[in-house]
């Protein structure tokens, strides 16, 4: 009869090997995961060597800890720094206002906290920081310092406040609140770059997602900790996870990139966008082709967010303008690739906020031929909302101000779509809305009427531009317009442009063009005149 063959017991090597190392995730490298494999049937002594000579990461679990920790440890020194303030506040008060009850306790309480939290803070890092250390070690003496005064003086003056102790209570309080100021704010540093490293140096997505996701929370808890993390230039390493080649880990592109964003509602979040050019940045995401639909979308709205009109005097124009090509470019490309309503209004928004910015714009738009990848882009229905038809009219409005883009507008038989525009009502979109929102798209309407009025006056300087705006039925249109106030959404602006539009064209076409009754009351008389009796017309008076 054959002996059972023994097994041998496992040793805590190879059992640590088995629960711990076996649970990593891998890497894409094929030699760490044959030695994963391999160290399987290692002895013990064989898998000390080989682990001696290699590097393994940090797990999920850890990350998670680590980044969770970080945070925790930021809460908890930011709510003990206010809790602090105030009771230096109370403190301060009462002495000034010579106020005894209670100062004593009140100040030994403080003092404690500040000790102890102090000490608390040793547990925030493994390895102290130097700079913690010697802020630690001059303060905890003067903590000890100062409770020695407050027991002094209690014990001299019992619960009375001299002219000479509040002194000596108030230039030590004034010391301690400043060293503790500067303790506070360098443990905060050291966490926050403790955080942004965990970003920069993250060995897996995964590992990265949760560090991207502890920053997005901090700052939506606390937004005054953004100063802090922008000092440590975590903008920058966001930028560089939306850039790294390949697919992601489920969101995290999308949430480093809404971070940012984030991040960009702020004037100095918006600096530091501008200090790394991260409008080039922002081009690269959208322009890759490994970035997913959302991802673009995300980076659309953002560049169009940091270029609008009301943020764009922040910046240097000088060093916007060294962008704007390769943005524009990027921006109208996609433009013209794309088929989604969602993804042509971003697009089209981001277009619009750079139509703003005057001739250096023009000389772009008209050489990528944004006039045509419009108007084919609302022939192709991807120009479905009032937003997009917005968006569109804004661009061509601007774009019109200038004669060589005039010229690509008529070109693409943009005309037409104007005349279209021209006529938007916001009756035709109530159905089915509520009250604000109706209001909402009413205040669309009139902006589209009013835009592309502007648009095709400005057209019109050009006479054979103005024959065929003239061809299209325009004339009649503008003068319903003007007569009929629900034509016009009931909105005075769109009646001033609709006004100023037929006196153009009356210059460019002559008075052939034009009834005599409409020239009579819209044309002839002062602006200002037919205005008042446009506006002063009903319903019923227009025949």
């Amino acid at each position: 009869m054959e002996s059972a063959t023994s097994v041998p017991s496992k040793g805590p090597m190879q059992q640590w090997v088995e629960d711990t190392v076996l649970g990593l995730e891998l890497t894409d490298e094929g030699s760490v995961q044959q030695w994963l494999f391999d160290i399987r049937t290692n002895t013990e002594c064989e898998s000390m060597c080989i682990l001696q000579g290699k590097s393994i990461h940090n797990s999920t679990v850890t990350t998670e800890l680590t980044a969770n920790t970080i945070k925790s440890n930021i809460l908890r020194i930011i709510t003990a720094s206010r809790r602090l303030s105030a009771r230096l506040n109370d403190i301060h008060g009462r002495i000034t206002e010579n106020e005894s009850h209670d100062l004593w306790p009140a100040c030994h309480v403080m003092v404690d906290e500040i000790y102890n939290m102090i000490t608390e803070c040793q547990v925030f890092f493994v390895d102290v920081p130097s700079a913690v250390s010697t802020l630690q070690e001059e303060l905890l003496p003067d903590c000890s310092k100062f409770k020695t005064l407050l027991e002094n003086l209690e014990l001299n003056n019992g619960s009375e406040i001299g002219s000479s102790s509040s002194s000596h209570v108030t230039d030590q309080l004034v010391t301690l609140e400043e060293q503790f100021a500067v303790f506070v704010a360098t443990v905060q540093t050291k966490l926050t770059q403790a955080l942004v490293y965990s970003i920069q140096d993250s060995v897996s997505d995964v590992n990265a997602l949760i560090s991207v996701k502890t920053v997005y929370a901090l700052i939506t808890e606390y937004p005054s900790i953004k100063p802090l993390l922008l000092r440590e230039h975590v903008i920058s390493a966001l930028f560089q996870v939306c850039l790294q080649g390949g697919q992601s880990v489920g969101s995290l592109k999308l949430l480093a990139l809404q971070t940012v964003a984030k991040f960009s509602q702020d004037s100095e979040g918006r600096a530091e966008i501008e200090r790394i050019d991260g409008l080039l940045f922002l081009a690269q995401i959208v322009a890759s082709p490994t970035s997913l639909e959302a991802l673009v979308i995300e980076g659309a709205v953002l560049i169009s967010q940091l270029i609008s009109p009301e943020v764009i005097s922040e910046y240097n124009l000088n060093r916007i303008h060294q962008h704007l090509e390769p943005l524009l470019r990027i921006l109208i490309d996609l433009l013209a690739s794309t088929n989604d309503s969602l993804m042509f209004l971003v697009l089209s928004s981001a277009v619009a906020n750079t139509s703003f910015m005057g001739s250096v714009v023009y000389r772009y738009l008209a050489d990528l031929d944004a006039a045509k990848v419009l108007i084919e882009g609302s022939r192709q229905g991807n120009m479905d909302g009032l937003d997009s038809q917005d968006q569109v009219v804004t661009i061509l409005a601007n774009m019109a101000e200038d004669q060589g883009c005039r010229q690509k507008i008529e070109k693409a038989d943009g005309i037409p779509l104007l005349v279209d525009l021209l006529q938007t009502q916001a009756r035709t979109h109530h159905h089915g809305k509520v009250e604000g929102s109706v209001d909402f798209d009413t205040n669309l309407c009139e902006q589209i009427q009013q835009k592309a009025a502007i648009a095709l006056a400005r057209l019109a300087k050009d006479k054979d531009f103005a024959a065929e705006i003239q061809t299209n039925n325009a004339i009649p249109t503008f003068v319903r317009i003007c007569r009929t106030p629900s034509y016009r959404n009931n909105s005075v602006p769109v009646l001033i442009a609709c006004l100023a539009a037929l006196r153009r064209l009356h210059n460019a076409l002559g008075p052939a063009s034009f009834q005599q009754e409409d020239i009579d009351n819209l044309i002839k008389p002062k602006m200002i005149e037919s205005i008042f009796a446009c506006s002063s017309m009903t319903e019923e008076s227009f025949v």
